[in-house]
């Protein structure tokens, strides 16, 4: 489903000693294709990219790579800008180590192991 969206505002945020405001959107795109062509409002303005994608489905792996190829190398934000949460469950084998990216090895990577249920 598309049309998730979380704003944030603070308008103390504390930059290398300065204090300045900051907004945050995020919108969650369900990286569905069959939303693409709602993926240039999206990047708008953008200075950032969340992936989320589940360790224990191995087509999500592929997957990124088109979001990350969308979202981050088109419209040129650096790999700093980036951040994929890979999410597996606890007993998963998926879940052990860092997972084979592709072109996204640059990318951070946060490995979230949770108890969510199934949908």
């Amino acid at each position: 489903m598309l049309g998730m969206i979380l704003e944030y505002e603070c308008p103390n945020v504390n930059a290398n000693g300065k204090s300045i405001g900051c907004e945050v959107e995020l919108w969650d795109c369900s990286g569905d294709q069959k939303f693409e062509a709602c993926w240039p409002a999206l990047m708008k303005d953008s200075n950032g990219v969340v992936i989320v994608f589940n360790m224990d489905v191995p087509s999500q792996l592929k997957e990124i790579e088109t979001l990350y190829s969308s979202f981050v190398q088109q419209q040129r934000l650096h790999d700093s800008r980036c951040l994929l949460v890979a999410h597996h469950k606890p007993n998963s084998t998926a879940g052990r180590g860092q997972p084979n990216l592709g072109k996204c090895e640059g990318v951070a990577v946060l490995l979230i192991t949770s108890k969510a249920r199934e949908q």
